[in-house]
């Protein structure tokens, strides 16, 4: 059946995202979280080995390689919340195999820094990219240079209702991703007679972790109009960056360091200048909402990871480990805004621009 290869829609998505982000091996998978997954089996790490992740962000971006035995080691972030390459370098031990950049809230991480890191240190580099459909960093778009990279379709930037994607760097690593999650007749006509585990091809690894095929054709009408939806939030991100300009107290977080480009995910906000961060943000939500604003929003599920139990010992050990104070800091500043991006949506990005820019009349910065 066309849904189990690559001739149906899936394929055909497939295609269209990797010209999309201009990669050349792209794998549906029916999540976000799937595809990370994957990349477990496709690297062959093994139970022990260790993983760097940034210490803020949501669980999903690790808790696939935790399920695997990975061992999680949580290291610091910079401004944005994403992982540090600084802090990455020095918490790299003999263990470490690879480091998971996350794009958090859509601003890119350093790419070619945590590239350079990466090939100097023998280590896998690894991204979730799923706040991240539209970033770029250094002007070329994330989950290209990396060796794997995770992308989401849930409620994104760009959506397909759910559903995620696996981009990779080599004809190899890809071929392992569809044994791991495309058994049977996919794996049978793309796995090649030199991959060392192509007798796996009917079963693959055990698991079915295909897209459903109504996502794929909803995910290829967003990427048909992917250039008017990055054009629309884009213009609606700087309309509320215009707003904000003035503001002693909030900074809009979209990056443009390094000639970097955010993945229009959300507008991100961060308290700033003031002594107690969380409790001015607390105020500042409960005025939005007193003046008709019901759409801002203080992340909860996703936040300072090293006190999970989802993560067992590895959260124990890295409160004896590295220094994690600024992504701790991070969670106590940040709320964001959605990022609208449909027609007509102009007049409720200036309403949230002129009432957060008036909240600096109105909100107190201290007790």
């Amino acid at each position: 059946m066309p849904d189990q290869t690559a001739v149906g829609v899936i394929g055909e998505f497939e295609r269209a995202f990797a010209a999309f982000l201009g990669a050349e091996h792209v794998l549906a998978f029916s999540s976000g979280t799937a595809a990370i997954h994957a990349m477990v089996a496709a690297t062959g790490m093994q139970p022990g080995d260790e993983v760097l992740v940034g210490a803020y962000g949501f669980f999903a971006s690790a808790s696939p390689l935790a399920y695997e035995g990975l061992r999680i080691r949580f290291v610091d972030v910079d401004r944005f919340g994403n992982i540090d390459a600084d802090a990455a370098e020095a918490a790299i031990s003999e263990r470490t195999r690879a480091i998971m950049c996350v794009h958090m809230w859509g601003n890119p991480c350093d790419m070619p820094a945590f590239r350079e890191l990466c090939d100097r240190k023998g280590l896998w580099l690894l991204e979730d990219c799923a706040h991240a459909h539209f970033a770029r960093s250094r002007g070329v778009r994330v989950g290209t240079t990396s060796d794997m990279a995770s992308f989401s379709f849930n409620q994104k930037a760009l959506t397909a209702g759910e559903g995620g994607a696996l981009v990779c760097r080599t004809r190899s690593l890809y071929e392992s991703a569809i044994l791991f999650g495309h058994y049977n007749k996919r794996a049978i006509s793309e796995v090649t007679p030199t991959h060392p585990d192509r007798r796996f091809a009917q079963t693959g690894y055990g698991l079915k972790y295909r897209p459903h095929t109504l996502a794929m054709a909803i995910g290829l009408d967003q990427l048909d109009k992917a250039a008017d939806i990055e054009a629309r939030r884009r213009r609606n991100l700087e309309r509320l960056r215009s707003a904000l300009s003035d503001h002693p107290h909030l900074e809009l977080l979209a990056s443009s360091d390094r000639g970097d480009e955010p993945g229009l995910y959300v507008a991100p906000l961060v308290v700033m200048n003031v002594d107690q961060p969380s409790e001015y943000r607390e105020r500042l939500c409960r005025w939005i909402e007193s003046v008709g604003g019901s759409e801002i929003d203080i992340p909860g599920s996703t936040g300072l990871m090293t006190g999970l139990p989802l993560f067992g010992d590895n959260a124990e050990t890295a409160r004896s480990g590295p220094d994690t104070s600024r992504a701790a800091d991070f969670a106590d500043r940040i709320l964001k805004l959605p990022l609208w991006g449909y027609p007509g949506d102009e007049e409720i990005v200036d309403a949230y621009g002129s009432a957060l820019a008036a909240s600096a009349n109105f909100v107190s910065v201290g007790p």
